[in-house]
């Protein structure tokens, strides 16, 4: 089981004081009646289990169709599970109707909302492009524009020109304006050709903006499979309004050996692979699971049997009081502690933990500094780390700058006008006095006249 030790685990426990630590574990110890048989089911049952573990197989085929006009991908999945004496031992408690039932329920949801997601990703990719396509394409007809017009400029200064010319020389060249004219209409239809092209772009746009939206409303449903018992038809309904891509479901009623469903994609979204992901999402899929708990452990120690959890759930722990000994819980989370059993508890247990860092180094840390470390991060009641941010909930400012970023707390305490009592006692270190503590906690008066 993963740990986390040495300098990372101390700066979590007294820099950091996170309500999420890296690695959350858990600990209780078995009554005393409960046999070893009885742990190793409460472990089971506790443990968390994927569809992966269950599996025989996982098969699937994909087909082009064309309904209404329209091509479609049809993806067929096959399911097939092992029998209960050819799984793990960890696995034969839970029966096949059961992961077909959680299959059913949970797999099948998050297999839509995988595909439309990516459906929609592909959909506003593809949007993107053509708008930046189109962007582009009104930018060269602008900059066409700008040099037809430039052009244009430049031929009516030549037309100038040669008209003073033609004045000067007193001949009729009226046919060279025709001749202009016509040139200037020779120009225009290019204009009007890239303006079609610009309007195909534009239908193209609005088409996969209508065909996309439909592949995540596909009403046409059809069941493969009639089943005699109203039971079996009710069920494959009910898979068929959870996920709208899948056009089809049966399983084996009598067994619960296998399940199939067909998923049905446009065919315009043929880029993605959906096969893939059907296949991670049954990969990771999870058929039982106690929140919060990754994985149990059995261990013996003293010849007493202790569960021992990847993951904090004391809940769970409690339901299972007839089995577990469950004040003696031990948990490296303080503040789960803080909040289940109070302030005085964490502090205990910020004080266990410390020593388990420095104990696995074989350093030995007098108790009474570890209860004063403990009794200052609690005395506020709450839980709370050595920081600059803790800290500076401190009257002192003198006690402030000694710890971080004095720069930062000076000027803050010159800002607001803050007053230095000098009570605390690295306020009064810092200023060369005596700490108002065990010794300095009182004053010697002398009689002068007695001297």
């Amino acid at each position: 089981m993963n740990v986390t030790l040495g300098i990372p685990r101390l700066r979590e426990i007294l820099m950091t004081g996170s309500a999420r630590i890296a690695t959350p574990i858990a600990q209780v110890p078995f009554l005393p009646h409960v046999s070893k048989r009885e742990a190793e089911n409460l472990k089971r049952v506790m443990d968390k289990l994927y569809l992966k573990q269950f599996l025989k197989a996982v098969k699937i085929y994909e087909k082009t169709v064309m309904e209404a006009g329209r091509f479609n991908i049809q993806y067929i999945v096959e399911i097939h599970l092992l029998r209960r004496k050819k799984r793990d031992h960890e696995t034969k408690h839970v029966d096949n109707a059961r992961v077909i039932t959680r299959i059913e329920k949970k797999l099948f949801k998050q297999i839509g909302r995988v595909i439309k997601r990516k459906l929609d990703k592909a959909y506003q990719d593809t949007k993107g492009t053509v708008k930046k396509a189109l962007q582009m394409l009104r930018a060269g007809e602008r900059a066409d524009n700008t040099r037809d017009g430039e052009n244009s400029e430049n031929e009516q200064m030549a037309d100038v020109d040669a008209a003073d010319e033609i004045r000067f020389r007193k001949q009729n060249d009226e046919t060279e304006y025709v001749g202009e004219a016509e040139e200037k209409d020779e120009i225009m239809p290019s204009d009007n050709e890239e303006s079609s092209s610009s309007d195909e772009s534009e239908n193209e746009s609005s088409l996969i903006k209508k065909e996309l939206p439909d592949e995540d409303s596909n009403d046409e449903i059809e069941c493969g499979a009639k089943k005699s018992k109203e039971a079996d038809a009710a069920r494959i309904k009910a898979v068929l309004e959870a996920n709208p891509f899948i056009s089809s479901y049966s399983y084996d009623a009598d067994k619960n050996s296998w399940c199939q469903l067909t998923i049905q994609v446009s065919a315009i979204s043929g880029s993605l692979d959906i096969a893939s992901l059907v296949a991670e999402e049954i990969e990771k899929f999870v058929v039982q699971e106690t929140r919060g708990i990754q994985r149990c452990i059995l261990r013996e120690e003293q010849n007493q049997q202790i569960l021992q959890t990847e993951g904090i759930n004391l809940q769970s722990f409690y339901a299972k009081a007839e089995f577990l000994n469950i004040n003696k819980i031990g948990c490296n989370d303080i503040h789960t502690i803080a909040r289940i059993y109070g302030i005085e508890a964490a502090a205990s247990s910020l004080m266990n933990e410390i020593e388990m860092v420095f104990g696995g180094y074989g350093i030995h840390v007098d108790h009474r500094h570890l209860s004063l470390i403990a009794d200052y991060m609690c005395h506020t009641g709450a839980y709370e780390p050595f920081n600059r941010m803790y800290m500076g909930t401190s009257a002192s400012p003198f006690q402030k700058m000694s710890f971080e970023t004095t720069t930062e707390f000076l000027k803050e305490a010159i800002f607001q006008h803050e007053v230095e009592p000098l009570t605390s006692p690295s306020s009064r270190l810092s200023v060369g006095g005596l700490v108002r503590i065990g010794t300095g906690s009182f004053d010697l008066m002398v009689d002068v006249k007695k001297i």
